[in-house]
């Protein structure tokens, strides 16, 4: 017959090695994600386009994440201030950036960057294609872009 102390360790033992399978030990360790408010960082000041837009789509995103979105306008170095920002955040998943892809492509040709974009961004997903118009008044006299040239 097993001494007392023997017996105690083949329990706690065995115990021990069946916690793994316990069907609540996985929901101990991995909380799942977000368990707390998503910042939305736009590298824009509020009012314009990318800022509306990035509201509409906090807005959006809120219900089926389960925590609020909370938007951020961090405007300056034509998005690269906001870019930066999440480069050096958490690698969390709970800042993230809505920006041009200006900083990310033509900003690294015009200077020295404090963020590398090949390597401390991921991209997600594009969320908005918006044009962009060259407009002159209407006394000008320029109606298309042949006309434009005409008159350099």
């Amino acid at each position: 017959m097993p001494s007392k102390s023997r017996r105690q360790f083949l329990t706690l033992s065995t115990a021990l090695g069946l916690v793994p399978f316990s069907p609540r030990a996985g929901a101990q360790t991995t909380p799942a994600w977000p368990a707390r408010p998503v910042r939305l960082l736009v590298a824009y000041p509020p009012g314009g386009v990318s800022d509306v837009v990035a509201r509409l789509l906090a807005e959006r995103l809120q219900g089926p994440l389960g925590q609020p979105v909370v938007i951020e306008n961090k405007a300056g170095a034509s998005g690269a201030i906001a870019v930066d920002a999440v480069a050096k955040s958490a690698p969390d998943g709970y800042t993230l950036v809505f920006s041009a892809i200006s900083p990310l492509t033509l900003s690294p040709h015009l200077g020295k960057l404090p963020y590398d974009p090949a390597h401390d961004l991921a991209p997600v997903v594009n969320v908005m294609a918006s044009p962009v118009l060259l407009l002159a008044t209407p006394g000008s006299g320029l109606t298309d872009f042949s006309g434009l040239l005409a008159q350099a």
